[in-house]
């Protein structure tokens, strides 16, 4: 199946915080693609805050990732410089994640003409 990651980052330097905001698919395998933009926003200070309602398909097991600290030990472990550290990181996800629509393919059915006749 082709998941295809895709995010917005916005950053805020009034509130010093990156939202990221993903409206492709998250999987776990996806999910690592993020280390590098959460690392480079806490290098700047920003809280981190990500979005997943927009998103197209999310993974359970990414999200748990994200939930539990997996990803942001993984920020910790890549950032050599000292002091760096998130301060506030924040997850919205959707009460019901969305399933991949590749999953569903979409069903063809006949078109029906209907002719009027006077």
């Amino acid at each position: 199946m082709d998941h295809k990651l895709r995010i917005v980052v916005s950053l805020e330097f009034d509130t010093r915080c990156a939202d990221i905001r993903v409206t492709g698919c998250l999987t776990d395998a996806s999910c690592a693609a993020l280390i590098p933009v959460i690392r480079r926003a806490s290098l700047l200070g920003f809280c981190v805050n990500i979005d997943l309602t927009s998103s197209r398909h999310v993974e359970a097991t990414a999200l748990a990732s994200l939930q539990d600290g997996r990803i942001l030990a993984a920020v910790r472990a890549r950032t050599m410089v000292q002091g760096s550290f998130i301060n506030n990181f924040t997850v919205t996800a959707p009460l019901i994640l969305p399933v991949c629509p590749a999953l569903f393919p979409v069903e063809f059915t006949k078109s029906v003409h209907l002719t009027m006749r006077a």
